[in-house]
This record gives C-alpha cells, structure tokens and sequence, in this order.
C-alpha cells in the first residue's frame, strides 16, 4: 500500500505531536513538580512557560489572585551559603526548648525596608501568627512588674488562641 504525500504528511505530522507529548510528559519533572506543588499549597495555578513570557506581563510561576510568586528549585551548588544557613538555624531550633525556625534576611545596602523570611512551608501559620500578635501587642506598655509581664503574656497567649479558633478554623 502506497500513501500519497498529503497521506504521509498527515501521518508525519501526528507522529511528531505524539513524539512532543511523549517527550512533555517525561520532561515534567524537577522544577515543574515543584511549581505545580506550591501552586496547589497556595490555592494557585502554575503558569505553563511563564518565563518565556516574563517581560510581557511580569507573569509569575503561579497564577494567584493576590500574590506574585516566583518558585525556584535550587540546587546546593550555587546556593549553598543559603542551604548551610537554613540547616544550621534548623540545627538551633532544635532546642532545647525546640523552635520553630524562621531565617530572616536583610538586602545590605539597599536601604529598602523590611525583611525576607525563609519558613517551611508547614511552619508558616506559625510565623503569621507570631507576627499577627506582635503588632497587636506592638504598642503595649512595657511591663515593669511581675504582674504587667504576665498580663502581657496573658495577652499575647489570648491572641493566639483567637488565631486558632477565628483564623485557623475553616
């Protein structure tokens, strides 16, 4: 059986899609796992080939209604003063009295305000609710006695049990 050209074009061209599929779905590894992984954590979807796009829209690697994410899947090479910093605060945190660790960084120089937070994801809630109690315990007198201390512990202890029930709870 012989196939005209328009035949073997056909035939061509629907064995080239298979091969690009085929090929797609071995490449969805590495970063694209990651990416689809926060995705899902943060109630996003991944942007497929968001940085050939990056200039256009200032698109992300998730499609978020409200935050702007960039994932990166590092390796220890380039990285490793940051890797051995996270390892060692986790190291620390350990205890005792066993932390939540939580790197902060600062841009040297910059003069732009505020920090950089470096969490595990499974510990971010913890963060939010630290900070959600030090700005409200912000402006509180400083204790000078035993009981203004433990008031303010009192209070801040309040806090985070209205974190729990009223942030936390579905």
């Amino acid at each position: 059986m012989t196939m005209n050209f328009i035949e073997q074009f056909a035939v061509g061209a629907v064995v080239g899609v298979l091969m690009v599929m085929a090929q797609w779905a071995m490449t969805d590894t590495g970063w694209k796992q990651v990416e689809r992984r926060v995705a899902s954590r943060l109630g996003g979807r991944r942007i497929p080939g968001s940085g050939a796009h990056r200039e256009a829209g200032r698109l992300g690697d998730v499609n978020h209604r409200v935050l702007h994410v960039e994932v990166k899947n590092l390796a220890d090479k380039g990285h490793k003063w940051l890797w051995d910093l996270v390892e060692k605060n986790e190291r620390d945190a350990k205890g005792p009295p066993k932390k939540t660790p939580v790197l902060a960084l600062k841009r040297k120089g910059r003069g732009k305000k505020g920090n950089y937070w470096v969490v595990h994801d499974g510990d971010i809630m913890t963060l939010a609710r630290e900070i959600f109690v030090a700005v409200h315990t912000r402006d509180a007198p400083k204790p000078v006695t035993e009981e203004q201390e433990e008031a303010l512990k009192q209070a801040k202890d309040d806090l985070r049990t209205y974190w729990e029930k009223e942030v936390m709870s579905p």
